[in-house]
Parts: structure tokens; sequence; C-alpha cells
């Protein structure tokens, strides 16, 4: 029961030092409170909450170490997933596809242009991806239509329906390539607003 006991009051005091931490940066970079009331705020709720966790932190011997141990390596694969996508995102940014090299190629690409519409995913909103590239120099066959296909999250309560795919062309008529940018709202919101329904 003691085990039980500190695995919940390890979680609890986490979430109360967490939830203090994000008053403390709203109090102030939003609300822009003077710096005297915030330094009060935080001597003193902090102050409560890590006597209070030290306590609980006394039971670590007796079994709650696990649950540290696994919110440490919860929080590693968290963290590794966020750099690798940052990084997956700033490599694609880099290694762009040039215009003048696909220009270059003619319309035709340098390929057969198969009948159809191929979408390729990726996360540029410009540009050529560096993956499409590769598919010219890889496969035998490319479709006579290319859409470039990126979804984007916008920070707005809406997005106008007439606003919400954005189509363009990427090279000159011939070439048949295009861009589609799907936008839409934070998947949260999007989710709140389907509940109300």
């Amino acid at each position: 029961m003691k085990i039980c006991t500190t695995y919940t009051g390890i979680a609890e005091l986490g979430i109360m030092m967490m939830t203090t931490f994000l008053v403390i940066l709203v109090m102030l970079l939003i609300w822009q409170i003077n710096i005297i009331i915030v330094v009060l705020f935080s001597l003193t709720f902090l102050g409560l909450e890590l006597v209070f966790f030290s306590s609980v932190l006394r039971g670590i011997g007796d079994g709650s170490w696990i649950i540290l141990v696994f919110g440490i390596i919860l929080f590693l694969i968290m963290s590794i997933w966020n750099y690798g996508s940052t990084l997956k995102y700033e490599t694609e940014v880099k290694k762009k596809m040039s215009m003048n090299v696909l220009r270059g190629l003619g319309s035709s690409l340098g390929t057969v242009r198969a009948p159809g519409i191929g979408l390729v995913y990726n996360e540029l909103v410009k540009g050529v991806p560096a993956i499409f590239g590769h598919f010219l120099t890889t496969l035998p066959a490319v479709h006579s239509m290319v859409i470039f296909v990126c979804i984007k999250y916008v920070p707005v309560p809406a997005v106008p329906q007439d606003e919400r795919f954005l189509f363009r062309r990427v090279c000159s008529k011939s070439y048949h390539i295009f861009r589609c940018i799907a936008r839409y709202i934070h998947m949260i919101k999007c989710r709140r607003y389907i509940m109300r329904f």
C-alpha cells in the first residue's frame, strides 16, 4: 500500500509542480504581472510543493523508483521522436530539389509519363521535395499529373471552407505538377468542435 501511495504522490506532486511552472510562465509572458509578485508566488507555492515532494521521495527505496524510471524512459522516447521529426523537416527544407533542375529535364521529366495522378506527401510548403528527384532517377515511369500534398495545422479558430485547400502550379502548365496545401485547425480544437455536434 505504501508503494502505491508513493506512486500517486510522485504523480500528483509532479503535476502540481508543472502546473505552477506553467502559471509562472503565464504570469510573466501573458499577464505581465510585476516580477516581485511572481517571485513571491513562486517561493510560496514551489516551496510548499518541494517540501511535499521531498517527503514523497523518501519512499523511492521501497519500490517507487519504478515509476520514475518509466517516466524518464517515456520522456527520452518523446524527446528523441521530437528531435527526429525536427531533423527530418530541416533536412527536407535543405535538400529540396532545385527548380532549375526540374526545368532542365523538360516537361517529360526525363522519364516516361504514365496516365494517372500521383500524390506525393511531404511537409514542404514551397519547392520540390528531394524524394521526387529520387523517384525520377529510380522509377521507370512517373504519373502524367503529380500533386505534392502538404497538410498544415494553422493556429486559428477556424479555416474558411474556400481556404482549406490551396492549389498552385509548381512549374509551367506543360509539366502538370501541382501543390495542394490542406490547411486545418489543430486536432484538439477539431475534436472539440466535432464533439459539440
